[in-house]
């Protein structure tokens, strides 16, 4: 009786025993998936990338655990020295005194790791459906997708059940601003302008700072004449931008804007100036300003026109540039300021091109009197048949000729 008694008391000793073991190791592993991010916190922000990966790596090498999962591809999206359509990155880490900017401009080739977020963050997503950490995971995937590639590539891999799985993290419960906006935008791609600005604004309400979303609700303002809307819009976009060339896009806008509708001068000519002076070497934003200038009889810098020749000649549609910066000042009373230019630019021109590009500029759309336009329509056949020219286009030069010949 003794021995029983001592044997079932040994029994239920070693059963509490065996339940405070796996106690402490249920404890142990929940404390360890907390620790683990801690240390991959703290590795990310002694840039050291490459081992926080492999940390969380070898803690969930099955991808199972939604927040190693999440922070796994943090890493690889925001840290990344090579990506190849976000499907195989390379990762380092970094010595003192590097930074990714640095890698990433002469990096060639380092270890490969394949990273599938679509699948990986589907797979679950079927398993806990509303789950809106890993719904604002996918979503933040197509986001980078959009922003380290571009819109072509996004609209490839944005196909219906994508699609789908992006409107279900832009419902308000999940308050996902990237998914939101994507929704907006797809809609915007379909011509679903209303749509598409519903979404727009649901972005906002969620994160105001979105410059995109305000950017493009101007855009749809714009398309609906909403003007002041659209102004709003705009301005916060261009007020919120960093990069050069949003900012003079937006900035544009708005200039056409206060120029084309509300006929305000002064307002088109700040915006205007700012996007040329964001971005000088781009043709349309010269083009705007001078046109702005040739309509209001304002003074006409030369060195405005030079950048605006030199942009279109340095550009990819060279002669429709060409003809649209000569038609600004043809047709105006400010013809004057056009074939000054022109004129004394051929002489130190440095191409036969460009120099027959001048000439056939004052030729055909500065020149009116035949005797004045003749020479240098001549002289343009000439330059352009010794730079080699199409046949075609020769000939149809040679056709104007023979047509002002007396």
């Amino acid at each position: 009786m003794q021995q029983i008694f001592y044997t079932t008391l040994v029994m239920k000793k070693s059963l509490i025993f065996i339940a405070a073991i796996f106690c402490l190791i249920a404890s142990s592993q929940s404390q360890t998936e907390a620790s683990v991010l801690r240390d991959a916190d703290r590795l990310v922000s002694q840039r050291q990338y490459a081992t926080a990966y492999s940390l969380l790596d070898r803690f969930d090498p099955t991808n199972d655990i939604p927040s190693i999962l999440l922070k796994k591809e943090e890493i690889m999206l925001d840290y990344f020295v090579q990506s190849i359509n976000h499907m195989v990155f390379s990762l380092q880490d970094l010595k003192p005194g590097e930074s990714l900017d640095s890698i990433r401009s002469h990096f060639t080739i380092g270890q490969m790791i394949p990273f599938m977020a679509d699948s990986l963050l589907r797979r679950l997503i079927d398993r806990h459906p509303a789950d809106c950490a890993l719904l604002c995971g996918y979503a933040r995937y197509y986001q980078a997708l959009l922003d380290d590639y571009d819109m072509q590539l996004w609209d490839i891999y944005v196909d219906t059940t994508v699609f789908y799985l992006l409107r279900r993290a832009a419902k308000p419960d999940c308050h996902c601003a990237e998914a939101s906006y994507q929704v907006g935008l797809r809609y915007n791609r379909l011509d679903l302008d209303d749509s598409a600005s519903h979404y727009y604004r649901r972005t906002l309400a969620i994160c105001d700072t979105h410059w995109h979303a305000h950017y493009n609700l101007g855009v749809n303002a714009y398309g609906d004449e909403k003007t002041a809307e659209a102004i709003i819009h705009f301005r916060r976009a261009y007020h919120g931008y960093t990069d050069h060339l949003l900012k003079a896009d937006a900035a544009r806008a708005l200039g056409i804007i206060y120029s084309d509708h509300l006929r305000q001068t002064d307002s088109a000519l700040h915006y205007l100036q700012a996007a040329h002076r964001l971005t000088p070497f781009d043709f349309g934003n010269a083009a705007n300003l001078l046109t702005l200038l040739v309509e209001e009889k304002l003074p006409c810098p030369t060195a405005l026109i030079d950048t605006c020749w030199q942009a279109a000649f340095n550009g990819d549609q060279t002669m429709n540039d060409a003809i649209h910066l000569t038609n600004i000042f043809a047709n105006s009373d400010n013809q004057s300021q056009i074939e000054d230019f022109l004129t004394k630019g051929i002489p130190t021109a440095e191409t036969d091109y460009e120099r027959g590009l001048m000439h056939l500029m004052l030729g055909l759309y500065v020149y009116t009197d035949p005797a004045k336009a003749l020479p240098h329509l001549e002289a343009a056949h000439k330059l352009f048949t010794a730079d080699g020219a199409p046949d075609d286009f020769l000939s149809q030069l040679r056709d104007q000729i023979n047509t002002l010949t007396p």
